[in-house]
């Protein structure tokens, strides 16, 4: 029964990280060059050039990346369903966002 709760919320997140994906998609290609590229006083033609290449590429890598996010989950869940409940407590506390009171 835990165990179909740990795959529920695995693949929830999987959903989510698809969703952000597709509503993101077009706007990196269209809003950045790749890493250093804005470093090497491209002309305007190059950069025409190479927005259209990252934008062809764009689904293929969002259709990975997401892929990849799927497998992610379901290992964390097959790890996840072996802890015991304080184990899986313990986990949760160790992975929740730190409050604003505490330091990291």
């Amino acid at each position: 029964m835990k165990t179909l709760r740990i795959s529920m919320v695995a693949v929830a997140l999987v959903a989510a990280v698809t969703v952000w994906a597709q509503d993101d998609k077009g706007k990196k290609a269209a809003a950045r060059l790749p890493n250093n590229y804005g470093k090497l006083a491209l002309s305007d033609e190059q950069k025409a050039r190479v927005y259209k290449i990252v934008g062809q590429y764009e689904e293929q890598i969002q259709t990975i990346e997401s892929e990849l996010a799927m497998i992610k989950a379901k290992r964390d869940a097959a790890c996840e369903a072996i802890l015991t409940p304080g184990q899986r407590a313990r986990l949760r506390e160790l992975l929740a966002p730190p409050k604003k009171d505490e330091k990291p």
